[in-house]
């Protein structure tokens, strides 16, 4: 021992680990490894794990796409884990999770032989994968590895049109296309008549829902387009930056919200709907909606809403490409793709704030009392499931023909949704122009349930009623109203407008808490005016309704 202290042995090397350098490193042990084995040779020397990491990730790399990608700043894998269904069911379906220690270490095991220079045999001999290569590899934050934005179960359309059929990785969109469509059949450049017979084979699968009319603005039309533009989105979502939400409505249960979704689910994805709740408070739903988006999920129903939906998270996935999401249980944040087609079903759904300009309302309405009872002529997810190849060749048809239609000059164009150009160029122009009815219009009865905005329209119109162009304070209309007649009109609809938004708490109306609401709605079109200030009274500000 004393010997040894004054005289340590030297320990080689670590090379590149070429079979050359490691037949003549390893003497030909019993240890060396066998000539079919063609894993990369990885030798872990102290103080140099970086090097060990940068050599596990280049054999990863090699191997080819997968099963390790990096996503958000993550190393992740494909794994099949349960998830919730709109029957309350739970069943297997492939996801994205984040490669914790053990996935890893079997992934470098596959691609690597670790080696580690054992003095006393005087030889490098193998050893399992040390955690310092781990914790250097997971804590760079980037990596040289694939990105994939998302698993698909369905093939699609890349953003140039080409189709993607073909299983596994796809470099061109980051898709993971999770299995192929026998049947599939797309043609290179589809007419004008092909899209045509494409529409009306989706139109007819939808033949027995009861699509109908809400509002002034609604028409069953309407409704059964905004149906086939969810369809349509959900088969190329990922090739659009944004996409509006699509809320399916009615005014009792069992009217087939659920169902319709379910339909649009099997076509595009092969399964029913991924569900989840609206929860009791918006940081549930938010749990709920960034747990799918970290999962990859190519399509999420928000099932049975029973107050306005709304919330930060829910606009900025339907408004951004990506967005920031806290993992489950963990204080870090990572940056996600918002690639997910979204639904929400409920009974005289509502929504609420900017999200009523980025919500399409498709309304059901059956007639009947009890509509439960209704029979469908057909098991619909069955015919779905079996027709599928047809079904998605048919929308795929449309997609691709409107790639190829948009090109040529004299197309209709519809109204465009702000925020959703290629969306409205894509999907809803594809609908318009095969004579259909444009889907964006459905938006205006999204506003129409918008409670928010529907205060401020009743504000603003007994306003405009009681006070015409005059400059009032908020003090001194409130002064005007319960000084008024009960039997008034315009007092009675001006005070009831006020109450709904500047309630004092131990009853009637409070000045300071109007002249607040004005102050955040100031300026917002309503309905053809706009609330302004103009001046002071007796240093009060002074509000009137301008005409826009």
């Amino acid at each position: 021992m004393r010997g040894g202290s004054r005289k340590p042995a030297k320990q080689p090397a670590a090379g590149k680990g070429g079979r050359a350098d490691r037949a003549a490193d390893a003497g030909g042990g019993s240890d060396s490894p066998s000539a079919d084995d063609t894993r990369a040779v990885v030798r872990v020397v102290a103080s140099r794990h970086p090097e060990a990491a940068d050599e596990a990730e280049a054999a990863i790399v090699g191997a080819g796409p997968g099963p390790i990608f990096q996503r958000g700043g993550q190393l992740v894998h494909i794994a099949t884990r349960p998830v919730r269904r709109s029957d309350g069911t739970s069943d297997a379906q492939e996801v994205i999770i984040t490669a914790d220690y053990a996935v890893l270490a079997g992934q470098l095991a596959r691609h690597c032989r670790f080696e580690r220079y054992d003095i006393r045999a005087k030889n490098w001999l193998p050893t399992d994968p040390p955690k310092r290569v781990f914790e250097d590899l997971i804590a760079r934050g980037r990596w040289n590895l694939p990105d994939l934005r998302l698993i698909i179960a369905t093939p699609t359309l890349r953003s140039d049109g080409s189709l993607l059929d073909r299983q596994g990785y796809d470099e061109k969109t980051g898709l993971y296309l999770s299995r192929e469509l026998p049947g599939l059949s797309v043609p290179e450049r589809p007419t004008r008549l092909d899209a045509d017979r494409a529409v009306d084979i989706l139109v007819d699968l939808f033949r027995d829902f009861p699509f109908a009319a809400r509002g002034e603005q609604g028409s069953a039309e309407i409704s059964l387009s905004v149906a086939v533009a969810g369809l349509l989105t959900a088969l190329t979502r990922h090739a659009l930056p944004h996409a509006p939400l699509f809320s399916i409505s009615a005014p009792t249960a069992g009217s087939g919200k659920s169902y319709l979704v379910d339909v649009i689910s099997v076509i595009a994805t092969g399964q029913t709907a991924v569900t989840i709740g609206s929860g009791r408070n918006v940081e549930e739903f938010e749990k709920g909606l960034g747990a799918a988006l970290l999962e990859g999920q190519p399509l999420v129903s928000i099932d049975n809403i029973s107050a306005p939906l709304g919330g930060d998270l829910l606009c900025r996935v339907l408004s951004q490409e990506r967005t920031a999401v806290r993992l489950l249980g963990r204080s870090k944040i990572v940056e996600v793709p918002t690639s997910v087609t979204l639904f929400a079903t409920g009974n005289n759904m509502t929504v609420h704030g900017d999200m009523a300009r980025r919500t399409l309302v498709c309304h059901l309405d059956s007639g009947m009392e009890n509509p439960e009872e209704r029979q469908f002529e057909s098991d619909l997810i069955d015919e779905a499931s079996r027709r599928r190849p047809d079904l998605v060749s048919a929308g795929l048809t449309i997609l691709r023909w409107r790639h190829i239609a948009a090109r040529e000059p004299g197309r209709p164009t519809g109204r465009t949704l702000a925020g959703f150009g290629p969306w409205c160029e894509l999907v809803a122009g594809a609908l318009l122009a095969l004579d259909h009815a444009d889907p964006v219009a459905a938006v205006d009865i999204a506003k129409t349930t918008d409670d928010k905005r529907q205060k401020q329209l009743q504000l603003a119109k007994a306003w405009q009623a009681a006070f015409g162009e005059d400059r009032e304070t908020a003090a001194d209309a409130i002064r005007w109203v319960e000084a008024g007649p009960a039997e008034s009109m315009k007092h009675q609809d001006l005070r009831d407008a006020m109450s709904a938004v500047a309630r004092a708490r131990g009853g009637g109306l409070d000045a300071t808490r109007l002249g607040n609401y004005l102050g955040n709605i100031q300026d917002n079109p309503l309905d053809g005016y706009r609330f302004r200030k103009d001046g002071l009274r007796r240093g009060v500000v002074l509000w009137w309704l301008e005409k826009v």
